[in-house]
């Protein structure tokens, strides 16, 4: 099953490989630079083929994995439109989240069930602290968005759209 942590995680992992993006085609990089639709397909698409590759256990037929590809993208969305004080602590959960992952799969190896048993709770713990940043994070941005533009605000535009203040 395609793991929200594993994705975000991943999706990290990716993003540094986006430094690469500079070898991609200019027609390419035009539709993505210019049409932001084109630049969400291509991102729904790259989570697809992550999980793909990442989850190869997976237990999900193609449509679940599809409609959870969406549901995390639409979590990365929100996770990416908070200040950095929401977006930093996520990151370091995440990382940390990882390490049991990892540490989970050894003590599996060695047959140590209340270990796994344990560091299998403090995941769960985790997710609903990553999850709950990710969603006050997303309110937070909103809500200062929101006060800033007034009735100009845009929910449609805060979460498709995406510009940087110098």
């Amino acid at each position: 099953m395609i793991d929200v942590r594993t994705a975000i995680a991943g999706l990290y992992l990716w993003l540094l490989f986006g430094f690469l993006s500079s070898m991609v085609s200019c027609d390419i990089k035009r539709m993505m630079t210019n049409n932001v639709y084109v630049r969400h397909i291509v991102g729904i698409i790259s989570f697809f083929l992550l999980f793909t590759v990442i989850e190869t256990e997976n237990q999900l037929d193609i449509l679940s994995v599809w409609m959870k590809t969406i549901y995390i993208y639409f979590t990365f969305l929100l996770m990416t439109k908070s200040k950095w004080y929401f977006s930093i602590p996520v990151f370091l959960l995440l990382i940390i989240d990882q390490s049991l992952k990892f540490q989970i799969k050894f003590e599996e190896k060695r047959k140590n069930k209340a270990l796994t048993v344990r560091y299998e709770n403090i995941r769960d713990t985790l997710y609903n602290f990553i999850i709950a940043l990710i969603v006050i994070g997303f309110l937070h941005y909103t809500a200062r968005q929101y006060s800033e533009y007034g009735s100009n605000f845009s929910l449609v535009k805060l979460i498709l759209y995406h510009n940087c203040k110098n």
